[in-house]
C-alpha cells in the first residue's frame, strides 16, 4: 500500500512537470492520474479475480495481477495524454515569428522601402535631465541588504 502511494505521487509529480513545461497547468492531469489510478486499480483487480476463478485461499493471485497491471495502464494512459498535447509555451513565439515574417514577405511585394533612422537634434543631447532619486536616503534597506547587516553586526559582537 506504501509503495504504490510513492508511485502515485511520483506520477502526479512528473505530470505536473510536464504539463507545466508545456505551458498548461498541471493540476487537472493530477486530478486525471488519481480517479484513473483508483478505477483502473479496482477494475483491474476485479477482472483479475473473475480470470482466476474460484481462488482457493483468501488471498488471490488473479486480483493482485489485475491490481498491478491497472495501475501499471493507469500510468501509462495519463502520462501519454500529457505527452502527446502540444507545446503552448512557444506557440505565441511561433506565431509571431511567422506573422512577422508574413508582413516582411507582404511589405516587399509592395515594393516598400525600409524607413530611415531619423537623427537626433545635439542641442538636445547638450541639455542634461534633472536627476530624480528614487529611493529617499532615510528609506530602509532591501532585504537581502538588511539580513547582511545583520550578519554583519552579528559577527561585530
Amino acid at each position: 500500500m506504501c509503495l504504490e502511494l510513492f508511485l502515485l505521487i511520483g506520477m502526479c509529480r512528473y505530470l505536473n512537470r510536464t504539463a507545466t513545461a508545456k505551458g498548461r497547468p498541471g493540476w487537472p492531469f493530477i486530478l486525471l492520474m488519481i480517479f484513473g489510478w483508483y478505477a483502473a486499480v479496482i477494475a483491474g483487480a476485479v477482472v483479475g479475480y473473475i480470470a482466476e476463478g474460484a481462488p482457493r485461499t483468501d488471498y488471490s493471485i488473479g486480483a493482485f495481477c489485475g491490481y498491478v497491471v491497472g495501475g501499471a495502464v493507469a500510468c501509462v494512459g495519463v502520462s501519454l495524454i500529457v505527452n502527446s498535447m502540444t507545446d503552448l509555451s512557444n506557440a505565441h513565439e511561433r506565431t509571431a515569428l511567422s506573422d512577422e515574417q508574413a508582413y516582411i514577405q507582404w511589405r516587399k511585394r509592395r515594393g516598400a522601402k525600409p524607413a530611415k533612422a531619423k537623427l537626433i537634434d545635439e542641442e538636445k543631447d547638450e541639455e542634461e535631465e534633472e536627476v530624480v532619486d528614487l529611493q529617499p536616503a532615510n528609506a530602509p534597506p532591501p532585504p537581502r541588504a538588511r539580513r547582511a547587516w545583520k550578519r554583519k553586526e552579528w559577527d561585530d559582537r
